[in-house]
């Protein structure tokens, strides 16, 4: 495990997590819907934070949210944190190990490596299928789903009944099919993060391809 920052005493984790909006995403994400939050304590005297931590319960079922001024702050806090530290790429380096963001599962994808140092690439998909009509649509995938589109190349997917009934659409894939629109690891990252479902359209990896694979065109 690596530290950002080692933190000597309770008054330094607290100052940490409050500094760089991390206590306020705890709060906002996990604490606030249940009715609870995590605070730190102002010393009577001097009004500055002492370091100690409290965890304040409310009873109203609506939950707690923050006031304009409060969440303005958290939101930039947040974000300065996530620019310095290139939170955004963890994440995405955490999705294309793991499957996941936020851990849901106990089994965890085994950690694929590609041959680059871009985890997650956004892709567009494209097939002329004469006056029948055409094929298209644009996904993210992680390392793990770039390794299978690889894998599809040189085999027939079969698409089915996509262009009305009896089309029986089948397409053999090749790389003039697929274009890769981005690689722009913050771009991506951020998306993954908000949650913003980047799919659209038809992924060749949601159909059924032949076990046959035939010599690249």
């Amino acid at each position: 495990m690596t530290f950002v920052k080692k933190c000597d005493s309770s008054k330094d984790t607290a100052k940490f997590l409050s500094d760089n909006g991390l206590l306020f995403e705890i709060n906002r994400q996990i604490l606030h819907p249940l009715g609870l939050a995590m605070y730190v304590q102002r010393d009577e005297d001097t009004g500055l934070e002492d370091g100690v931590m409290g965890v304040y319960v409310d009873q109203d079922a609506g939950g707690i949210v923050f006031d304009p001024d409060t969440y303005n702050e958290g939101i930039a806090k947040t974000e300065k944190y996530m620019e310095e530290t290139r939170g955004y790429a963890r994440i995405a380096q955490r999705v294309s190990r793991y499957g996941f963001k936020v851990q849901n599962t106990a089994k965890t994808f085994p950690d694929l490596a590609l041959a680059t140092d871009k985890p997650l690439r956004y892709y567009a998909f494209h097939v002329d299928c004469g006056r029948g009509g055409e094929l298209h649509g644009q996904f993210l995938l992680n390392a793990e789903e770039q390794l299978l589109l690889e894998d599809l190349y040189g085999r027939d997917v079969s698409f089915g009944e996509v262009l009305g009934k009896h089309s029986d659409v089948t397409v053999h894939m090749t790389r003039k099919h697929i274009t890769l629109i981005t690689e722009d690891q913050v771009f991506l990252a951020r998306a993954v993060a908000l949650n913003i479902d980047l799919d659209s359209g038809f992924n060749p990896l949601q159909h059924s391809a032949s076990e046959h694979k035939y010599p690249e065109e």
